[in-house]
């Protein structure tokens, strides 16, 4: 962009025939980066991203109509905590669920273990959150996820991933710090369901060890089965490999 700051755009594409539509969603002079789409029943679109407007990390969300038309910039957090990597997803009942991983104020400020400034130093930790947008309002569950969390050797989830599967349940996916040695730095993902009631234990994909920032698309498919594509490094021996895993 021109402004020389980065902004989140749409592309809404009205079958193939023709060219694309280009939309764009933010507009603030600050960087907003890292968006994920949600569309509900009737075809409309939510984009959540993250932001620095002001002046730290938050995540922000806007509607698109089908028609392409924008709706307001909204706050879906916007605390001094550090709140980033947001996936959103609408549920059979066009509820809006929101993930996000969220560590320490004034993130990577610190300038360094010797340093008098105050701020969270680079991993120190890391958890997620989860909300629900139903008739205006946010709510949170009953049962956080992070009841599940306890069980996990280190207390760094990271790069939450949404999806629903065809009976509506609500499948959370993220990567997983494993290892601090040997060597240090090791994550697998983990999967997760939510049936409205309680979160089911965790299921920890096999050969999903590698590098933190590392993509692994899902799909539902009509069978009703959850599937999940990541390559694996096997950080040990330095071999790569393309998997496709079915969660159910």
């Amino acid at each position: 962009m021109k402004e020389k700051n980065s902004d989140i755009f749409l592309i809404q594409a009205l079958g193939f025939e023709s060219r694309p539509t280009e939309i764009r969603v933010s507009e603030h002079p600050a960087n907003d980066w890292d968006p994920a789409v949600a569309v509900d029943s009737a075809g409309n679109a939510l984009v959540v991203w993250d932001t620095y407007r002001n002046g730290d990390y938050d995540i922000y969300m806007r509607s698109v109509s089908s028609q392409g038309q924008l709706g307001e910039v909204i706050p879906v957090t916007a605390t001094p905590q550090y709140e980033v990597h947001a996936s959103a997803v609408f549920d059979l009942q066009d509820r809006l669920w929101v993930a996000w991983e969220e560590s320490g104020p004034n993130w990577g400020k610190d300038a360094g273990q010797e340093s008098t400034q105050v701020g969270t130093m680079l991993h120190t930790y890391r958890e997620l959150r989860l909300r629900c947008l139903q008739n205006g309002r946010w709510f949170e569950l009953r049962e956080d996820p992070q009841s599940r969390f306890q069980k996990l050797p280190l207390n760094f989830q990271e790069q939450p991933h949404l999806l629903l599967d065809k009976s509506g349940r609500l499948w959370l996916l993220f990567r997983q710090w494993i290892s601090r040695q040997n060597p240090p730095e090791v994550w697998n993902i983990y999967a997760m369901n939510f049936n409205g009631r309680t979160w089911s234990d965790l299921i920890q994909l096999p050969h999903s060890d590698g590098r933190l920032k590392q993509h692994f698309p899902t799909v539902a498919l009509p069978d009703g089965s959850v599937w999940v594509v990541y390559s694996t490094d096997f950080r040990a021996t330095g071999t790569g490999l393309v998997r496709a895993r079915p969660l159910n």
